[in-house]
């Protein structure tokens, strides 16, 4: 539906080695966007969201603190500093929200 692909890396926590760790997963047919927002708050103004990302499939299981990136990285990490100096397109999901109404049912995804 969408021109774009994306790469999710989800957040996850190994209770063995009692760190984060990231699994990575491919998705097709999104609309990726690059914004640039303020908000401003009463202690000042902020940065917005980067990124805006539509994902037409509604099973993805995407949630805040997982990692997105536009297009298909085939990249295996340790840490997310090991990640930040490899890539510097990398967005940390803020929000993910379901719209399952209507007919064209999707997830909005807010990142930074």
């Amino acid at each position: 539906m969408g021109p774009h692909d994306c790469t999710i890396y989800y957040k996850t926590f190994d209770k063995t080695t009692k760190l984060d760790k990231y699994v990575r997963a491919y998705v097709y047919d999104v609309f990726f966007e690059n914004v640039e927002g303020i908000n401003i708050t009463k202690s000042g103004a902020e940065n917005a969201n980067k990124a805006l990302v539509v994902i037409y499939d509604i099973s993805i299981p995407i949630k805040k603190g997982d990692l997105i990136l536009k297009g298909i990285i085939d990249y295996t990490f340790v840490t997310l500093a090991d990640m930040q100096k490899k890539f510097d397109n990398i967005y940390i999901v803020t929000s993910a929200d379901i719209k399952d109404f209507g007919g064209l049912q999707h997830i909005e995804v807010g990142a930074k």
